[in-house]
């Protein structure tokens, strides 16, 4: 199966990696996109902004998620930072169970074969 990128209202449920993008810059959104092309692995990539406003789709994808990716920079509510599978970027540094990174291609780039 490849990998999907996807917005609401859609959710794919395909046996994939399922990771969720928050606040993304479109740049961030395009290099993902890029880096799935050469992952060995396929991904149900969800894309989300708060601009979307679409808190129930959210809630449902962040059950699904095997990992949430947040930007940091964008994003006011903190209670997405305080679980194990949750990965942030951007200049703020948090005091919290998420787990600080460059940018989303960090996440992925273990996983290039």
């Amino acid at each position: 199966m490849p990998s999907n990128l996807i917005t609401p209202p859609d959710i794919v449920l395909e046996k994939n990696i399922n990771v969720l993008l928050i606040n993304a810059e479109t740049n961030d959104v395009y290099m993902v996109s890029k880096i799935l092309e050469q992952v060995d692995k396929d991904y149900n990539v969800y894309v989300y902004s708060s601009g979307m406003n679409q808190v129930n789709w959210l809630s449902q994808v962040i059950e699904l998620a095997d990992a949430v990716i947040v930007n940091a920079d964008y994003e006011q509510n903190l209670d997405l930072l305080q679980h194990e599978n949750t990965f942030y970027y951007g200049q703020k540094t948090y005091f919290v169970p998420a787990h600080k990174i460059v940018n989303p291609l960090h996440y992925f780039a273990p996983k290039i074969t």
